[in-house]
C-alpha cells in the first residue's frame, strides 16, 4: 500500500509517499481501507513542527478520511454460517484458512480454520492449529467476542477429539450456561448447546441431557430453525454415545424431526448429517 510520511519537519517538500506493508489490526482495532483523505491546517502545523504536543518524525499525518472498514469479521461470519447451513463450507474453506493465517489476532477466525482444515482433509494442519490454541490454554480477550472464540474452540475440539481440552473448555463455559453466543450479523445461539456437546465428549451424560434441553428451549423461543435442527442432531450424538435403553428410538425421533426441518428450510448440511443418523439406526 502507499503511505504518506513526514521524516523531518519542514515545508510541503518534506512530505513523501512511500510503499509500506498493509498493517494488521490488533485486539480492539479495525483496519480501514482509505478512499479519500483531507489535509487540514493542523496537518500543516504537524508537518512544520509547530503544533504543541505533536508527534516526532517519522510520522503519517492525517485525521480526516473516508474509508471502508475491512469487513471480514462481519460479513465473513455471515458467509460462513450460510455455507455451513447449506453444507457448502468446502467452497470457502481455503479463503477462511488463508484469512486466519493473515489475521492471527482474531481467535474466532483461527478456530474456524481448524474445522475447515479438517473438512478439506488437511488433518495435520488442523491438529497443528489446534495445538497452538491448547498451548495458550484457550485464553482469549474477555471482550464481546469471547463467546464466539470459545464456541469456535469447542467446535475445533470436537473434530479433533481432545478429551483433556474438552474438560478445560467445559469448566470455562459452565458459569455462562444461560448465556448466548452472539457476534455481529450472525444469529444468537445458546452456550448450553456447546456445553451439551462437551459433556457428551466427557461422558457426563446427565449434564449433557440438561444442557441440550435448555438449548432447545432457548432456540424454540427464538425460532432459530438452523440451531434447533443442529441441536437435535447434537442430541442424537448423545444418544449414540450413551447407548442406554430407548436411546436408539430417541435418536431416530430426534433425527427425523431434524431432517424435516432441514428439508423445509434448505439446510442441506444438516440433512446429510440427519440421513447418516437414520441410516445407522
Amino acid at each position: 500500500m502507499k503511505r504518506v510520511v513526514v521524516d523531518h519537519y519542514g515545508g510541503p517538500e518534506v512530505v513523501k509517499v512511500v510503499e509500506a506493508e498493509v498493517p494488521k489490526p490488533g485486539p480492539g482495532e479495525v483496519r480501514v481501507r482509505v478512499l479519500a483523505a483531507g489535509v487540514s491546517f493542523t496537518d500543516s502545523q504537524l508537518r512544520a513542527g509547530t503544533y504543541i504536543g505533536g508527534p516526532k518524525p517519522p510520522f503519517t499525518p492525517g485525521y480526516e478520511l473516508v474509508g471502508v472498514v475491512e469487513a471480514l469479521a462481519t460479513y465473513g461470519g455471515q458467509l460462513h454460517d450460510i455455507r455451513m447451513a447449506q453444507g457448502r463450507r468446502r467452497e470457502i474453506a481455503q479463503l477462511f484458512i488463508d484469512a486466519a493465517t493473515e489475521n492471527p489476532t482474531i481467535p474466532s477466525l483461527r478456530n474456524a480454520a481448524i474445522g475447515l482444515c479438517f473438512e478439506i482433509g488437511d488433518v495435520d494442519e488442523a491438529r497443528r492449529r489446534y495445538a497452538n490454541e491448547v498451548a495458550h490454554g484457550f485464553t482469549y480477550p474477555r471482550t464481546a467476542q469471547w463467546f464466539g472464540a470459545m464456541e469456535g474452540a469447542v467446535d475445533a475440539n470436537l473434530v479433533i477429539g481432545d478429551t483433556a481440552g474438552a474438560a478445560i473448555l467445559y469448566e470455562e463455559l459452565l458459569p455462562y450456561a444461560d448465556r448466548a453466543v452472539y457476534q455481529i450479523a450472525t444469529p444468537a445461539r445458546p452456550v448450553a448447546r456447546s456445553l451439551g456437546c462437551l459433556a457428551t465428549r466427557l461422558g457426563r451424560y446427565d449434564e449433557a441431557e440438561e444442557h441440550f434441553g435448555a438449548a432447545l428451549e432457548s432456540m424454540e423461543r427464538l425460532g432459530a430453525v438452523y440451531w434447533i435442527a443442529r441441536t437435535l442432531l447434537d442430541h442424537c450424538d448423545l444418544c449414540v454415545a450413551r447407548g442406554a435403553p430407548g436411546d436408539d428410538v430417541r435418536k431416530r425421533d430426534l433425527a427425523t424431526r431434524a431432517i424435516e426441518m432441514a428439508r423445509e428450510f434448505g439446510l442441506a448440511g444438516l440433512e446429510t448429517r440427519a440421513n447418516a443418523m437414520l441410516a445407522s439406526a
